[in-house]
């Protein structure tokens, strides 16, 4: 996202980042779902947290092949030693299919708007964000860890396609409530002078359904 390119050193190309991302599920209906989420990110080699957000929605499962969720997520970036703030509204489109045999395709699609404080620079943009999810068919020791793969393409207003996240790595269920994904992502994305750099990222992302 274009405010990624204020934070100098922290977002320079070949930094290896880890990225932390937790998420509450509560069911309130057959196909009504609250959803919350926090994600942490650190920088300059996973020792500087440079990133967070703090997100709550609630998400409508249409059919098993349909889910829609609506959210609003609170961002807040390290910039010259300060926390600023970005608001940002987001509405997901989510078309998914599941084979007998295993295999899963989900296709997310996402219309934001961002939205910077008073202390960032830039104007009001709109953000498209594109992810294709794969889930192999294959289960791995008695868990049932299931390998996947995912793409993710980021459409900015003004800049065009601004970022890549290519993505690979595990489910592991403990049990019917919680869920571990760990993964690598290979993530591209532009700097201020339009000029694309490489970073890495271990992500671990845990979530909880009630």
């Amino acid at each position: 996202m274009f405010p990624l390119a204020l934070l100098g050193g922290l977002n320079e190309n070949g930094d290896f980042q880890v990225w932390n991302t937790d998420t509450i599920n509560l069911q309130m209906g057959k196909k009504t779902l609250l959803k919350g989420e926090t994600e942490f990110r650190y920088g300059r080699d996973g020792s500087k947290l440079y990133y967070k957000h703090y997100q709550g929605g609630i998400v409508f499962i249409r059919s098993s092949h349909t889910v829609i969720e609506t959210a609003y997520r609170h961002i807040f970036l390290r910039v010259d030693h300060h926390w600023r703030k970005i608001y940002s509204p987001f509405l997901d489109l989510t078309f998914q299919a599941q084979s007998r045999r295993g295999w899963y395709i989900g296709n997310r699609n996402r219309i934001q708007y961002l939205i910077p404080g008073k202390h960032l620079e830039g104007k009001h943009r709109w953000l498209y964000r594109n992810r294709l999810e794969i889930i192999l068919p294959h289960r791995v020791t008695r868990r049932k860890i299931a390998p996947y793969i995912a793409n993710e393409v980021f459409w900015l207003e003004a800049r065009g396609i601004s970022e890549n996240r290519l993505e690979a790595g595990l489910k592991i269920p403990y049990h019917q409530r919680t869920q571990l994904n760990l993964a690598y992502m290979s993530r591209n994305l532009k700097d201020r002078q339009k000029k694309w750099i490489h970073q890495n990222v271990a992500w671990v992302h845990f979530s909880l359904h009630f």
